[in-house]
């Protein structure tokens, strides 16, 4: 999944919350996220809540946490030219800028992402595996050609 996917599925998965990644409700669980913290949602991963750790601690965790998981998904970011003040990821970092003090949408970072991430490409497109046991069982496999859009 692209990073400005991510972004746009993310933007669904909980509340809107800004001055930390993820809201915590009582127990733990996140009930809202900032921009990072929907990215983080919608492909799986919220840091664990440590109930022994402060309030900075966790933060501290979680920022680890999700610059691994960048670092992981979207290598692409790590080239990106720009500050890490608070998360060792620069695009990141970008994106929490951009939504918790320039007051961008999800949308408008999910947009600008699209501009600087790597562009899909036809060996992105994963064959199916067995394309001869579908043939042969009567499901015959097409090849569709992909077209490139620009905006």
């Amino acid at each position: 999944m692209k990073l400005s996917e991510a972004l746009r599925l993310g933007e669904f998965a909980v509340a809107p919350y800004r001055g930390s990644w993820f809201k915590r409700d009582a127990g733990g669980s996140a009930c809202g996220a900032c921009a990072i913290g929907r990215v983080c949602m919608a492909v799986g991963f919220i840091p664990a809540c440590d109930p022994k750790l402060t309030t900075q601690e966790q933060f501290e965790v979680e920022c680890a946490a999700i610059a691994r998981l960048f670092a992981d998904k979207w290598p692409w970011t790590l080239g990106y030219k720009g500050h890490t003040d608070i998360i060792d990821n620069p695009v990141a970092e970008a994106i929490s800028d951009m939504y918790e003090y320039n007051g961008k949408s999800i949308q408008q970072i999910a947009d600008w992402v699209a501009t600087i991430e790597p562009q899909e490409t036809a060996n992105d497109i994963q064959p199916i595996a067995n394309e001869d046991q579908a043939e042969s069982s009567g499901n015959k496999v097409c090849e569709v050609q992909q077209e490139t859009f620009s905006s």
